[in-house]
């Protein structure tokens, strides 16, 4: 998703797809873009890497935030849920079917780039919200200013230092 927002779903499994991919190498280095993800901390950055040679720098993950701030739900559409973004019927339905489906199974149906597709639709939005309570808690936590590295800076320090 980007900040104008269009939606992107690259299927990295798709006749042809697996070769090219290398091509976002650049993109994905480039640390005047923020790269984000939930949970991608996971399998998804070091995948980048080790099957198609992509670092990936500046990266903000939802769900490390969730963890700075010590939100007890920390799933992408329990966040979703507690910062109140728009929710659709079709988006439970589709996570119902598809959340655990085997993903490997090709061609990928409409249903299933749906379903891919709302995990990213709201992650910009997420983003903001998410650094407006880092930014709130770190000011109440007497940290505005001092110059310490307190779990919030480490934390942005981390995102901004990806590789």
């Amino acid at each position: 998703a980007t900040d104008d927002g269009r939606e992107y779903i690259i299927d990295v499994l798709a006749e042809g797809v697996w070769d090219t991919v290398g091509g976002l190498a650049r993109l994905f280095a480039d640390k005047s873009v923020v790269k984000i993800g939930h949970g991608v901390g996971g399998m998804d950055i070091q995948s980048l890497h080790r099957d198609f040679g992509i670092f990936v720098v500046n990266v903000f993950d939802t769900q490390e935030a969730a963890e700075v701030l010590q939100l007890r739900e920390k799933g992408l559409a329990k966040l979703c849920a507690l910062y109140e973004l728009p929710h659709s019927e079709e988006y439970d339905l589709l996570k119902a079917e598809y959340q655990n489906t085997d993903w490997r199974r090709r061609p990928l149906t409409p249903p299933m780039i749906e379903y891919g597709r709302y995990d990213v639709h709201y992650l910009v939005q997420l983003r903001r919200l998410l650094i407006r309570d880092l930014v709130k808690s770190d000011k109440r936590d007497g940290n505005e200013g001092r110059g310490d590295y307190s779990d919030f800076h480490e934390f942005l320090r981390a995102c901004n230092e990806e590789d």
